[in-house]
């Protein structure tokens, strides 16, 4: 008897409130004040203690800004600020062991234009694993990435090439030649210091070159006129240093 009062109470509950609901529809109730418009009438103590209800939205994005900011500013503190780079081309992917090898030995002919103390060179390895197919995600990254350094980097002027590597580059120019005739052939200096891999040894032929650049682009560009002097330098210094 008693479920079957709290049935009828619960319909004639659910009748009032749908006889109410037709009645704002139609103007004849006027609807209940948002929460947007009690909140003006709220006494500061309600509004503190209210203040998830009416502002979780605005938090809820300043705590996004906030975390998106703390990534970008750590990024940055974080990114290496180098004193040199060295474009590595040759035909075979290396180690990231190898890699630094060749960054720590070519440090020696940097110097320390940040003021840092230390002198930190990046070689871009652009390794391209002639054994795999051409779609191979591995070397579609490196064509990407040396399309980007060739047209898009002017800046980056030594590049590292082994004999087959620089025939190549060198004649992807329909007119005028991409290196200038300043090289460095590597020696024994060079191989005792960064050839330890005996599962990946490095091409024996391997060398230093810079881009050539018109007198017009030097001017016009101090940034790749400072990368030019640089390398002009710094191949000056490795040559004086490798076996004749």
């Amino acid at each position: 008897m008693e479920k079957k009062n709290e049935t009828l109470e619960q319909r004639k509950k659910a009748q009032a409130e749908l006889l109410k609901l037709k009645k704002m529809q139609s103007g004849e109730l006027a609807p209940p004040p948002k929460p947007s418009e009690l909140a003006g009438e709220m006494t500061k103590e309600e509004k503190r203690e209210n203040f998830w209800f009416y502002n979780r939205g605005k938090v809820i994005f300043a705590v996004i800004v906030a975390a998106i900011l703390a990534i970008m500013i750590t990024q940055c503190a974080t990114r290496p600020v180098y004193d040199g780079e060295v474009v590595l081309f040759t035909y075979d992917y290396y180690y990231s062991d190898q890699i630094t090898l060749m960054e720590d030995y070519l440090s020696l002919f940097f110097e320390d234009k940040n003021g840092d103390g230390k002198v930190k060179v990046d070689v871009i390895n652009c390794g391209y694993d002639k054994n795999i197919t051409v779609n191979n995600p591995q070397n579609q990254n490196t064509a990407q990435k040396l399309q980007t350094i060739l047209f898009a980097q002017r800046e980056k002027v030594i590049f590292l090439l082994d004999e087959e590597s620089f025939e190549y580059l060198d004649s992807i120019l329909d007119e005028g030649e991409l290196f200038t005739e300043e090289r460095v052939n590597l020696g024994e200096t060079f191989y005792s210091y960064c050839d330890k891999n005996p599962d990946l040894p490095l091409p024996d032929d391997l060398r230093l070159v810079m881009r050539e650049y018109d007198e017009e682009t030097l001017k016009a560009d101090k940034k790749v006129a400072a990368a030019y002097n640089t390398a002009k330098e710094v191949l000056t210094r490795v040559a004086e240093t490798q076996d004749k």
